[in-house]
């Protein structure tokens, strides 16, 4: 039996190892194995080596060596997993990847695939070999629940094989006919001819799309003097290619902002009242390089508010239903509105609605800074009289710009006549009675009613249009007659509206 073996490698190549050589002793007392001896050397990884194994004896009571003849062996250690592996889409049809040397390999092994969704994830793929039991996927054949259709489908697109030869430190190469916007899986090994590949170091990547989506803009609002909030959608919600947005405002004739965000939306602040602003959203584009790509731009245009209410919206109602009251509808939008002023002359005289006497607002429940409703009643107006109404908002930073409607009051009884008289009148002749309009006709007064009444007689009425009334002779006792006018108004309902009348006595 051998007393000890000698170890010796030497790498092929001088360059990518160190040669070494070990002895192993054989104890007297190890019982002898026909299997040999197993050991296990520290070598460089990725390194063709020679090793050579040769049996040492010495002849017993002599001091003399002998070495049997070696045995020869060429083995390759398995390569160091590749470091820095990045990946960069160039087209919607390509992938650019890189990567690092850690160590020698013979070759290098890069894997492209996709990974969708399976269709049929949760049904199985066994058929169920009951022929009288049918499912509605068709095909005649059911399927049992025993194996499940696993959830994503794996295809490989590319498998390129870059050979491991020279001095460079880093690897690259482009991988082609891929299809357009879809993720994959990055791999590379680094593998021996005769030993195999390295642990894979893996990421992901997307190819870019055709076209780059443009976002939609869903809505662009202010609510203040100094801020505004964009809300969008976008079609495409892949970070692994889209590394979120871009906003680029500017105000008109003036500055820009752009701020970079992930969500889809926006609130700019600190900017001036009264301000219009240009609203510009761009996706943004992911690259390695550090270069920012930006697709197509979203637009939209949006004003602060300006410090005081902007002109309101203003309606009356049902103006001619009231005498002596006028309802107002009015709305505010993207204003602040702390009290309302209201005019009701030309001359706009402008008085504080303080729900008092003169007028009361009632302002409609659910009201944001955006709309803001309500409703303004004018009190103790003169029936069916034309006024110019102007109304607006204010707060403190003053009062905004009116609005005015032109309206009239409703119909109502006149008030009495005035200047009631007798002509040519003796003890008992009353040629004609004669007046003259009320001061408030309230109407469009076109007849009057007159009646009188004399001692033992009954009483008497007409409608005349005319402001006098031819009476003629009268009873003995006229002396003690008393005459009523009153004016008459028609609604346009039909309905007579009479005034307060009117007396004389004859005496």
């Amino acid at each position: 039996l051998p007393l000890k073996y000698h170890v010796r490698w030497e790498p092929e190549d001088p360059r990518s190892g160190v040669a070494g050589n070990i002895e192993l002793d054989i104890p007297s007392t190890r019982p002898y194995d026909p299997d040999g001896m197993n050991v296990t050397l520290s070598l460089e990884p990725g390194v063709r080596y020679r090793l050579y194994v040769t049996a040492e004896n010495s002849a017993e009571g002599h001091n003399v060596t002998f070495l049997g003849p070696a045995i020869f062996r060429v083995v390759a250690t398995i390569p160091k997993d590749p470091i820095g592996l990045t990946v960069n889409s160039l087209s919607s049809r390509e992938l650019f990847v890189s990567w690092s040397i850690s160590g020698p390999a013979d070759f290098f092994r890069v894997n492209v695939a996709s990974h969708s969704e399976n269709p049929d994830f949760g049904r199985s793929l066994e058929p169920d070999r009951n022929r009288n039991n049918y499912d509605y996927y068709g095909g005649g054949i059911s399927y049992a629940s025993t194996t499940p259709a696993p959830r994503f489908l794996v295809r490989t697109h590319a498998s390129i094989v870059v050979d491991g030869g020279g001095t460079a430190s880093v690897r690259s190469v482009i991988v082609d006919k891929l299809p357009a916007f879809q993720s994959f899986s990055v791999e590379v090994e680094a593998c021996s001819s005769s030993s195999g590949c390295s642990n894979a170091l893996t990421t992901w990547a997307m190819t870019k799309p055709i076209a780059i989506p443009e976002p939609v803009i869903t809505q662009v609002t202010s609510n203040s003097t100094s801020s505004f909030k964009v809300t969008w959608t976008f079609p495409e919600h892949n970070s692994n290619y889209y590394d979120g947005f871009l906003v680029h405002y500017c105000a008109k004739e003036s500055f820009c902002r752009e701020s970079y965000t992930h969500k889809s939306n926006f609130y700019a602040t600190n900017l001036s009242a009264g301000t219009s602003f240009d609203i510009y959203v761009y996706a943004r584009i992911k690259h390695l390089d550090g270069l920012v790509e930006l697709g197509p731009a979203a637009r939209a245009e949006v004003s602060t508010w300006k410090k005081v209410p902007l002109e309101p919206g203003l309606e009356a109602r049902a103006s001619e239903a009231m005498s002596r009251e006028l309802v107002l509808f009015w709305t505010f939008i993207n204003s602040t509105v702390d009290y309302l002023q209201f005019s009701k002359t030309k001359e706009n005289i402008w008085m504080n609605c303080t729900d008092g006497s003169s007028c009361d607002v009632a302002v409609m429940h659910g009201w944001t800074p955006e709309s803001k409703t309500g409703f303004i009643t004018l009190k103790n107006l003169v029936p069916y009289t034309p006024y110019t109404v102007s109304l607006r908002g204010c707060n403190d930073a003053g009062c905004g710009e009116k609005s005015t409607v032109n309206v009239r009051t409703g119909m109502a009884a006149p008030d009495e006549p005035v200047g009631l008289t007798f002509l040519n009148h003796g003890s008992r002749l009353v040629e004609a009675i004669s007046w003259q309009p009320p001061s408030v006709p309230a109407g469009p007064l076109r007849s009057y009613i007159v009646s009188w009444e004399c001692p033992q007689n009954e009483k008497q009425t007409k409608i005349v249009e005319e402001r006098r009334l031819f009476v003629g002779e009268l009873p003995e006792e006229g002396s003690n007659c008393t005459f009523w006018v009153a004016g008459l108004n028609r609604s346009p309902e039909g309905h007579l509206l009479v005034g307060t009348a009117a007396n004389l006595s004859l005496s």
